[in-house]
């Protein structure tokens, strides 16, 4: 992948669904996700974690497709940034500063994947506070 876009692809009622189930539907999504997008980009690469599917591809033009396959919720285009408590603030707070207009209200929301030493909620107090 030369500009390796990720993003992070949601479903709705498989998340209710058993185990089991719930395995053999993403693997079914997984499959409709490749078949739709294979001609944008023969390369994407998919990967399935316990209730997340990321998907990797060189594409930038794959979200009117994602809308349009059957049993995803919502997708978003997400980045991959050091995990260490100040590299993460400050990756929030300059990402901030290029899509925030001066006096525009907003929110920072976290969710962490792995063990911290910090958690999701106290991110998002520290990262707010600095924004603002």
């Amino acid at each position: 992948m030369k500009n390796g876009f990720i993003y992070l692809i949601r479903y709705a009622e498989l998340g209710i669904k058993s185990r089991k189930t719930r395995s053999r539907f993403e693997k079914i999504l997984i499959d409709n996700i490749k078949r739709t997008l294979f001609s944008l980009d023969p390369n994407i690469s998919i990967i399935r974690e316990f209730g997340r599917i990321f998907l990797l591809t060189d594409s930038e033009i794959i979200d009117d497709q994602l809308k349009n396959i059957f049993g995803i919720s919502s997708f978003s285009r997400i980045l991959k940034k050091p995990s260490d408590r100040p590299s993460l603030i400050n990756e929030i707070v300059n990402y901030s500063k290029k899509i925030l207009k001066p006096n525009e209200s907003f929110a920072v929301r976290c969710r962490r994947i792995g063990q911290q030493d910090y958690t999701s909620k106290e991110i998002e107090i520290e990262a707010g506070s600095k924004i603002n």
